[in-house]
């Protein structure tokens, strides 16, 4: 299927679920708990690193950001081309979706790797602006799908963040952000799965 074939299938759906007063539901939870493990795996690796536990330089830091954000980006677009076998709403919904993760990884790749090549930040604080980037993503995910739990839980990713820039990076703090990052977004994508099925019962 081409791409205007692509939007001309879309902007179908969408007008036959505003005849019908429906609304876009469901964003694919595959997508979070794909996230959410990858960002989890990001803050071990930091932990790892920043503590010493392994022989790496820090600047190994900004390379296991950059690892995590390609990795996600490539399997969100893999898991999105997968969405052509689900009903209509569900498929354009995860689509949706899955451009607002493959964008976010995209923007977060570049700055680890920017970070990377000229060296702006020191390399552990890398992972203090994820939060901000997720809580953009929930922000615009939770209004495109007419979500308002999201758009609290993005408000709870925003105060994550500001609590990592006030606290820092320590050997008591990073487990303690991986796990609720893990949980947040995990949790996030297993109640979405869970409607989606329901949805499709």
């Amino acid at each position: 299927m081409s791409w205007q074939e692509r939007v001309q299938e879309d902007l179908m759906v969408m007008r036959r679920m505003a005849e019908q007063g429906g609304r876009l539901t469901m964003p694919g939870g595959h997508y979070y708990v794909l996230w959410g493990i990858l960002v989890g795996l990001g803050f071990a690796g930091t932990y790892v690193i920043g503590a010493g536990l392994v022989p790496l330089e820090p600047w190994t830091i900004s390379i296991v950001w950059v690892a995590v954000n390609v990795i996600g980006g490539l399997s969100t677009w893999y898991l999105s081309t997968l969405d052509d076998r689900k009903p209509d709403a569900v498929r354009l919904t995860n689509r949706i979706v899955g451009s607002v993760w493959l964008a976010m990884g995209m923007a977060m790749g570049a700055l680890f790797f920017g970070n990377l090549a000229f060296k702006a930040l020191p390399y552990a604080a890398m992972a203090y602006v994820s939060p901000f980037f997720v809580g953009a993503a929930f922000m615009m995910i939770g209004a495109l799908c007419a979500l308002p739990w999201m758009l609290a839980v993005a408000a709870g990713w925003i105060v994550l963040g500001v609590a990592m820039m006030a606290f820092g990076l320590t050997g008591l703090t990073v487990p303690i952000y991986a796990v609720l990052f893990s949980a947040l977004m995990v949790g996030t994508g297993l109640k979405l799965i869970a409607m989606e099925r329901r949805l499709q019962g």
